[in-house]
């Protein structure tokens, strides 16, 4: 089974690189604006694309180029961190309007955004974001900034 890395580059453009082959395999234009954040799901198939330009795409590896859901904000913050949970079933966008969105995406025809996080007062720089579970199986939403 062939492994793949995808990674986002400034003009908005994704390479896919095979790691057997130790080289690019596919590119092509995903966002207009410089891809700020990558996560692959844990399935291997889906992987997921932020963007400065403010909008959150989820990609199909079996269908290359093959934008499988977009996800906007009416204001369209720039997007500095997509982070897919652990299970799977929930997916995490961090944006520079100081907004953690937290959405169920266990049925791509069907995402629903579950709730609002607001923390780091931060309009410029990164603000990163993850999910974590102690050792009680407690879940948090874990943030940083550059603020």
């Amino acid at each position: 089974r062939n492994c793949s890395i995808a990674s986002g580059g400034y003009d908005g453009t994704i390479h896919i690189f095979d790691t057997k082959l130790a080289y690019s395999v596919i590119n092509f234009n995903a966002h207009s604006d410089y891809i700020s954040s990558i996560d692959y799901h844990n399935n291997g198939i889906h992987f997921v694309t932020g963007s400065k330009d403010g909008i959150v795409r989820i990609w199909d590896t079996r269908i290359l180029s093959h934008c499988v859901v977009t996800i906007t904000n009416p204001n369209q913050p720039p997007i500095s961190c997509v982070k897919y949970s652990e299970n799977g079933k929930y997916l995490l966008i961090s944006s520079l309007d100081s907004t953690h969105r937290l959405y169920d995406v266990n049925d791509y025809s069907n995402i629903n955004k579950l709730k609002n996080y607001i923390g780091h007062d931060n309009k410029k720089y990164t603000v990163t974001s993850t999910f974590y579970t102690d050792k009680s199986n407690k879940n948090y939403i874990v943030s940083g900034s550059d603020e």
